[in-house]
């Protein structure tokens, strides 16, 4: 679409991440690089032809009704669960109140749990 002229890049990330996170009702949770919010981040090569395969997608079914459709533009990297910066040096650890991006006392999972249930503290050692 961008390729083409048709939409913008702001359009075309417009339309594929806060858009879409809007119509399903998950924004800002999702759709938003903000503190709070977790993202996928992707980067996107505009340029790279291929040709879709159902072999090539991490998917259950074997079959693709764009088998053999040669596109422009391809996903080369992903960034699964990225954490905006300033939600990572605010944030605190549940287990020992320091800074989360500076301490080392807590294990991750201990900082995980903590962060499931609110308010409770986790005494349990490394």
């Amino acid at each position: 679409m961008v390729n083409s002229g048709k939409m913008t890049r702001p359009q075309f990330v417009a339309a594929t991440s806060s858009v879409a996170a809007q119509v399903f009702n998950i924004f800002p949770r999702k759709g938003l690089l903000a503190a709070g919010s977790d993202a996928d981040v992707i980067v996107l090569d505009p340029n790279e032809v291929h040709t879709i395969t159902a072999a090539a997608h991490h998917s259950a079914m074997d079959t693709n009704i764009y088998e053999g459709v040669r596109v422009e533009g391809k996903v080369v990297v992903t960034v699964s669960q990225v954490r905006h910066p300033s939600a990572v040096q605010s944030a605190r650890c549940a287990t020992c109140q320091q800074p989360e991006a500076r301490h080392a006392s807590c294990t991750v999972s201990q900082v995980r749990a903590a962060r499931q249930q609110p308010g409770a503290r986790q005494t349990e050692a490394k």
